[in-house]
């Protein structure tokens, strides 16, 4: 018969309810605080601007719509604040961005809602140059320090992913 002593560790002593509940706590905490937020991808969540403008061609501008139904103005009626329309029918990317600066940066921007790209697809412009101009207008309306939302659109077109494009402008 063989007998092995085995030495066992001392016992620690058990920690409390309350410090374990603590630690808890502060774990929670720690994971909360350190979590990532939607919202801290959104650059100029803090604009000191001041207007609202909807920045875009014919669907921004209401062509169609009946005086006060253009989607600016419904907007401005379910939020309670004035909404700048600032839409002209038939802009592509590139019109739009050559009055940029009169029609937004101007007005002192809080939230600019970009809308283009249709009339691009109608014309034919290369996807690689819608993006482009979406591209240089978010930036400019960005290093204005306002934020920006983008009205992305879906066409019917086998060699041209819109969707994507702007996808990959709102990610950056």
């Amino acid at each position: 018969v063989l007998f092995r002593l085995v030495r066992r560790p001392p016992s620690r002593p058990k920690p409390s309810p309350k410090i374990l509940a603590a630690a808890g706590a502060l774990l929670v905490l720690l994971v909360w605080a350190l979590w990532p937020s939607p919202w801290s991808r959104v650059k100029n969540l803090d604009s000191s601007g001041l207007a609202i403008i909807a920045f875009g061609d014919s669907l921004t501008a209401g062509n169609g719509a009946s005086a006060g139904e253009d989607y600016p103005a419904a907007l401005s009626k379910e939020i309670g604040l004035a909404v700048v329309n600032a839409g002209v029918s038939g802009d592509t990317t590139e019109a739009a961005l050559s009055r940029l600066d009169s029609d937004v940066l101007s007005k002192n921007p809080r939230i600019v809602l970009v809308g283009l790209g249709g009339n691009d697809f109608l014309q034919s412009v290369a996807p690689s140059s819608t993006e482009a101009n979406l591209r240089s207008i978010v930036r400019r309306i960005q290093n204005a320090g306002a934020m920006v939302v983008i009205l992305g659109f879906t066409f019917p077109s086998l060699g041209a992913d819109y969707e994507s494009m702007y996808e990959r402008v709102a990610r950056e």
